[in-house]
């Protein structure tokens, strides 16, 4: 059974469907960003491979433990743009359902 989430918006300094790129090349796409039990913002996301075609977004940690806000930011290069976006859809990486209505 999940654990019973505080839904109160923390600040943060990017959003649900913000994606992002790593040093190793995983694209990371923010599915939320919520306040755990000691007030810190943790964020939600889902990951896959930037140079393979077709692959999947996937959960890439336990459910119960996402990262923390600074943890993640930490692993991500920069925010994609939306130059960036369309790239990765006109190689086959991205999907336009895995794209957020922001980047189109």
């Amino acid at each position: 059974m999940r654990a019973k989430r505080n839904r109160k918006t923390p600040e943060s300094s990017f959003s649900a469907g913000d994606m992002f790129l790593t040093a190793s090349g995983q694209l990371r796409k923010v599915v939320e960003v919520e306040f755990d039990k000691e007030g810190r913002n943790r964020v939600r996301y889902v990951a896959k491979g930037s140079k393979i075609k077709g692959q999947p977004f996937s959960e890439p940690y336990p459910y119960d433990n996402p990262p923390l806000e600074s943890t993640f930011m930490k692993a991500c290069c920069h925010r994609l743009s939306g130059e960036e976006v369309t790239h990765y859809l006109m190689i086959g990486v991205l999907t336009t359902s895995e794209v957020p209505s922001m980047y189109r």
